[in-house]
This record gives structure tokens, C-alpha cells and sequence, in this order.
């Protein structure tokens, strides 16, 4: 993988990728609560204080009667993968905010058409 660092004292207790069950009680190591949230990640993405090593963070749940599933994953990621994670999300959140324009369009031109309906119904 390209751009990973050399892991220091936080990263080296990490290491490459490490997954944990939530549901069986097992844990991160306290070295993941070092890591700093990257701004515009939505939390995926961590970086190390120390090295500046990122890495990606998930969490997987399933909460079906006959299957419990809850798994948390965090592996190191390269700063290209990092700028590609903010690129999508940004993305994700712009085609929100556009279908909230659009939506809010269309309820303001709905609240005026029964405004104006009612308008012609007054006697």
C-alpha cells in the first residue's frame, strides 16, 4: 500500500487492521482512543497524533433475533484513500442538500397552489 508509515508506539499496538466483536464484550486497545477523528469524515476515518498514520474505522451491526451482529474494524489507509472517503462524503452531502432545495421548492409551490385555491373558494 502506498504512503503507509512506519507504525510508532500507538499504531504499532494497533497494527494493520484490527476487528473486535461488540457483542462479546472485546474491546479496542486504549491506543484508539488516541487516534483524532479527521474533520469531514463523519468519524470513518482517525488519524495517529503521533505519526500521522490514518486509518479507516467501521462498524457493522445487525440486530436480528436469530443473527446478532455488531463488529467494529479499523485497518491503516493511505492519504490517497483518506482524500477519496472526504471526496465521496462531500459528494454524498452535496446531493443531499440538493434534494433538500428541490424538495423545499416543491413544498413551497404546493403551500402556494392551495393558498391561491383558497383564495378562489372565498365567497
Amino acid at each position: 500500500m502506498k504512503n503507509i508509515k512506519s507504525p510508532c508506539e500507538i499504531c504499532d499496538k494497533l497494527g494493520e487492521r484490527l476487528r473486535i466483536d461488540n457483542i462479546e464484550g472485546e474491546h479496542f486497545p486504549d491506543e484508539f482512543k488516541k487516534l483524532e477523528t479527521v474533520p469531514d469524515t463523519d468519524g470513518d476515518i482517525r488519524r495517529c497524533p503521533l505519526c500521522g498514520q490514518t486509518y479507516a474505522y467501521d462498524n457493522r451491526f445487525d440486530n436480528d433475533v436469530y443473527n446478532l451482529y455488531d463488529v467494529s474494524e479499523i485497518h491503516r489507509v493511505s492519504e490517497d484513500t483518506v482524500n477519496s472517503i472526504i471526496d465521496s462524503i462531500k459528494k454524498r452531502i452535496d446531493g443531499l442538500h440538493s434534494a433538500d432545495l428541490v424538495i423545499n421548492a416543491k413544498s413551497l409551490q404546493n403551500k402556494k397552489a392551495r393558498a391561491s385555491s383558497r383564495k378562489k373558494i372565498v365567497p
